[in-house]
């Protein structure tokens, strides 16, 4: 777990804004962008991903049904490699 809370010593723990901020401008995940969440599982991890941006006052969130291995048995395309972004423009705060 890199995104999580500092001060618990349970896995998975919601990060601090001081935490998740930085950690999401450097996958350059904008506040206007559609995120799409997903996982290699099918649905583990990524209810906590959407939960996590819908707390930060990301309003276009959404879980792939079935993650991952549920695209690939659909036929759709995969693609794989380096992707290089620059910094997005996340600004922290909890939505209220």
């Amino acid at each position: 777990d890199v995104c999580v809370g500092p001060s618990n010593n349970l896995p998975h723990t919601y990060p601090t804004v001081d935490i998740f901020t930085p950690y999401i401008k450097k996958l350059a995940v904008a506040k206007h962008d559609i995120v799409i969440c997903y996982d290699n599982l099918g649905i583990f991890t990524s209810v906590r991903m959407y939960w996590l941006f819908k707390t930060y006052g990301y309003s276009q969130v959404y879980v792939l049904n079935g993650g991952l291995p549920g695209w690939k048995k659909a036929g759709y395309d995969v693609e794989s490699g380096e992707v290089r972004v620059g910094l997005g423009d996340c600004e922290g705060g909890v939505d209220e």
